[in-house]
C-alpha cells in the first residue's frame, strides 16, 4: 500500500484468517477509522485476484444495504490486492452465542436482518458461500437495538446461474465446515439456496449453542451434512413454537429443492413462523415408474389413471369397495382347439397314442415303487457285532511337534508359532478360546479344534 501510505495510517492487526489479514487503520483524508483487509494471493494470480476483488467490491459498494459491510476503496500493490472497509466496533454472533443461546425476541431480529442481507446480495447474483456466526457482526445502536452486518465476502462469487465452488486453499474447500451445504462438499452447482442452508445452520446454532451437523472429525462432520440428519430443534428448545422450529429446519434440508427457493420467499414465510402458522409443506409424491402393459392389454383412451393418487379419495372400509390397481377392460383370450383339419392326424389315432403313453408311465411308476423282489431285505441279526468300535485317534503329529516337554499338554508358549510379538498377540486370543477348561493348557482334544 505504498501509494496510500500517506492516506492510511496502519494502527494494528484486527485478525487473520485463511484468506487474508485485517488491519485497523486511520483514513487521514476523511478522518475516520477503517478496516483494511489484505488478501492472500499467489504472485502468478495477483492480477486475476485483483480483478475479482474489484468486481465484488464494486457490487458491494453499490448495494448500500444497512446489513452488509460497506466498501470504501480497493487497490493493489506489490503485496497483492487489498480492500478498505468500514470498521465495525461490535461483537460477532459467534462471540454472543458462546455466552448463551439467543432468546426468541433477539433471534427474530437476527433472522430478519440476515435475510435482508442475503436478499440484497442475491439481487446482484452475488453468493456469499461462507456464511457463519463469525461473519455476522452485531453493532448496538443508541436506541439499544442492534444492527447486523454480513462480513467477509472473500469467498463470494458472481453467478447468474448455478456454479461450482472452485476457490480452495491448502487443497481443501474454504469456509467453516459446520455451516457448509452438502453441495459444497460434493462440488455440485451452488445457488442462492446454498447460502440459505448456511444461514439455517447459523439460526440453529444461535438458538441452541450446538451445531446441527457435528462429528469428532472433519470427515465425520461432512458425513453428517451429507446424511442430512440433525437433532430435533423443538426438543432442544421446547420453549420455542413448533412453527418457528419448522421454519428453521426448512433451511437445512439435504435436498436444495426442499429448502426455501429464495431469501425473499424465506422472509415472507418468516411472518407465518412468528405468528405460529408456518408448517412444512409435504414433499410432492414420487410418480411410480410403471412398465409397459402387455400386448394384449388395450385400455380405452378415456380410462382413469391406473394407480389411485392422493387426488382421488380412497374408499373407506365401510363402503365395502376394495380399490384395485387397474380397472381397464382385458379382452377374453379364446384358447385354440385341435381339430383333424389343423393337424392332419385322425382323432382316434391321437387318442390311442395318448392312452399308450399313459399306460407306459403308470407301469414305470409301479416298478419303481415295488422294488426288486428277488433281493431280500437286510437282516439286522446278520451284522457282525463282534467288531469293537473304533478307538478315538491319539494326538496328531502337529500336537506332538508342539508338545516340547512331552507332558501331553500344550502351554501358551508352545502354542506360539513365532517369536514375533505381533504374531503372538494374534494367536493368544485363539489359545484362550480353545482352552475351554481354563487350565492354561490345551489337551489333544482341545488342540484338535483349532
Amino acid at each position: 500500500m505504498e501509494q496510500n501510505e500517506e492516506r492510511y495510517d496502519i494502527q494494528g492487526k484486527l485478525g487473520e484468517g485463511g484468506r487474508g489479514t485485517v488491519y485497523l487503520a486511520r483514513d487521514r483524508q476523511l478522518n475516520r477509522t477503517v478496516a483494511i483487509k489484505r488478501l492472500m494471493a499467489d504472485k502468478d494470480d495477483a492480477e486475476e485476484a485483483y480483478q475479482a476483488v474489484l468486481r465484488e467490491s464494486r457490487a458491494l459498494s453499490a448495494l448500500n444495504s444497512p446489513h452488509i459491510v460497506r466498501v470504501f476503496d480497493v487497490g493493489q500493490d506489490e503485496e497483492g490486492p487489498y480492500v478498505v472497509m468500514e470498521h465495525l466496533n461490535g461483537k460477532t454472533l459467534q462471540e454472543v452465542v458462546t455466552h448463551a443461546p439467543l432468546v426468541e425476541g433477539d433471534f427474530f431480529q437476527i433472522a430478519e436482518q440476515g435475510l435482508e442481507a442475503l436478499i440484497a446480495a442475491h439481487e446482484v447474483h452475488l453468493l456469499h458461500r461462507d456464511i457463519k456466526p463469525g461473519n455476522l457482526m452485531l453493532n448496538w445502536l443508541p436506541s439499544g437495538r442492534f444492527n447486523l452486518k454480513l462480513l467477509d465476502f472473500g469467498l463470494a462469487k458472481f453467478s447468474e446461474t448455478p456454479s461450482v465452488q472452485t476457490i480452495a486453499y491448502g487443497k481443501s474447500v474454504m469456509g467453516s465446515i459446520y455451516f457448509m451445504a452438502p453441495e459444497q462438499f460434493e462440488r455440485r452447482p451452488l445457488d442462492a439456496r446454498t447460502d440459505l442452508y448456511s444461514l439455517g445452520c447459523v439460526f440453529f446454532y444461535s438458538l441452541t449453542g450446538d451445531y446441527p451437523f457435528n462429528g469428532e472429525s472433519v470427515a465425520a462432520v461432512m458425513v453428517s451434512h451429507l446424511h442430512g440428519k440433525h437433532p430435533d430443534l423443538h426438543t432442544l428448545r421446547p420453549d420455542l413454537s413448533p412453527a418457528l422450529c419448522d421454519w428453521v429446519t426448512h433451511f437445512i434440508a439435504l435436498n436444495p429443492d426442499n429448502r426455501p427457493s429464495s431469501a425473499q420467499q424465506a422472509l415472507e414465510a418468516f411472518q407465518e413462523a412468528k405468528d405460529g402458522t408456518f408448517a412444512l409443506q409435504p414433499r410432492p409424491p414420487i410418480e411410480p415408474s410403471l412398465p409397459s402393459p402387455p400386448p394384449l392389454f388395450t385400455p380405452p383412451t378415456n380410462h382413469p389413471p391406473l394407480l389411485q393418487t392422493a387426488t382421488h379419495p380412497i374408499p373407506t372400509a365401510t363402503t365395502g369397495v376394495v380399490p384395485t390397481a387397474t380397472t381397464g377392460h382385458i379382452p377374453t383370450i379364446t384358447q385354440p382347439t385341435l381339430t383333424s383339419a389343423s393337424s392332419g392326424i385322425p382323432t382316434w389315432l391321437m387318442v390311442l397314442i395318448g392312452l399308450c403313453l399313459a399306460a407306459a408311465i403308470l407301469l414305470g411308476l409301479i416298478v419303481l415303487n415295488s422294488g426288486d423282489p428277488s433281493i431280500p431285505p437286510p437282516n439286522p441279526a446278520s451284522r457282525n457285532t463282534d467288531t469293537p468300535p473304533a478307538k478315538p485317534a491319539g494326538p496328531d503329529q502337529a500336537f506332538l511337534n508342539r508338545d516340547k516337554d512331552k507332558d501331553g499338554i500344550i502351554s501358551l508358549q508352545e502354542f506360539f508359532t513365532s517369536t514375533d510379538p505381533q504374531v503372538q498377540n494374534t494367536q493368544s486370543p485363539i489359545f484362550r478360546r480353545l482352552d475351554t477348561d481354563s487350565s492354561d493348557g490345551l489337551s489333544p482334544e482341545e488342540f484338535s479344534k483349532r
